[in-house]
């Protein structure tokens, strides 16, 4: 279990950089199950994300516990920090958002860089006038309270068909989500930034009435 702070620098770097070029570059390394499953997807075009995953499972529940409905969901928050996004799987089919507004407001100022729901969330249009980037594979208007809790957190988790652990930094933005392992990340957004720049080069060529074959033979870069 990592608790090592968030690399920022790295985060920024990260953020300048999209999904494809990202995962061209893990695919390359053989890291070819990094990229999460489209039915989660930013709820808005301009949604993007790019952080250090603290990785949240959730469990499906049939009436609200004695005491405090929202304990676990209150303490996996509450351990957001600077740099991080919270990644939340939930059980297939349950009505319940595991995710809204008030959630958002706590993480950002707690410094968190967005929230990943494969899963249902709530108050989008509240989240999204705020701009903090929102990831999930539905909407839905009912609480959690009494269908969904938080089970345990910081722990490795499948979401989107990916494994996430503690430490892991994800991508986010309107293709989908990259996840990268922290032993990669900083090779792995090196080399993206390198391929990134080739691609600007490409353009150009191919703007200037270059075969698409031709720039390819030349560059290696499609």
């Amino acid at each position: 279990m990592s608790t090592a702070p968030a690399d920022l620098d790295l985060i920024e770097r990260l953020a300048r950089l999209y999904t494809a070029v990202v995962g061209d570059i893990l695919d390359r390394r053989g890291h070819t199950n990094q990229v999460m499953h489209p039915r989660i997807k930013a709820l808005w075009p301009e949604a993007k994300l790019a952080g250090r995953c603290l990785p949240v499972a959730c469990k499906q529940v049939f009436e609200p516990p004695t005491g405090s409905p929202y304990t676990g969901l209150l303490e996996s928050v509450e351990a957001i920090a600077p740099g991080d996004i919270y990644v939340a799987t939930v059980p297939d089919g349950l009505i319940g958002a595991a995710w809204g507004e008030l959630l958002s407001t706590a993480a950002r100022g707690s410094g968190g860089r967005g929230a990943v729901i494969d899963g249902s969330a709530r108050d989008c249009s509240q989240t999204r006038s705020m701009g903090f980037p929102l990831f999930a594979a539905n909407r839905c208007p009912a609480d959690s309270r009494g269908r969904i809790t938080v089970d345990r957190f910081n722990i490795p988790i499948e979401c989107g068909g990916v494994i996430v652990n503690p430490g892991d930094y994800s991508l986010g933005d309107w293709d989908g989500l990259v996840v990268l392992p922290p032993e990669l990340a900083e090779s792995v957004v090196s080399e993206a930034e390198e391929k990134a720049a080739g691609e600007t080069d490409v353009r150009a060529m191919l703007l200037a009435g270059e075969s698409v074959s031709e720039v390819f033979r030349k560059t290696g870069i499609l």
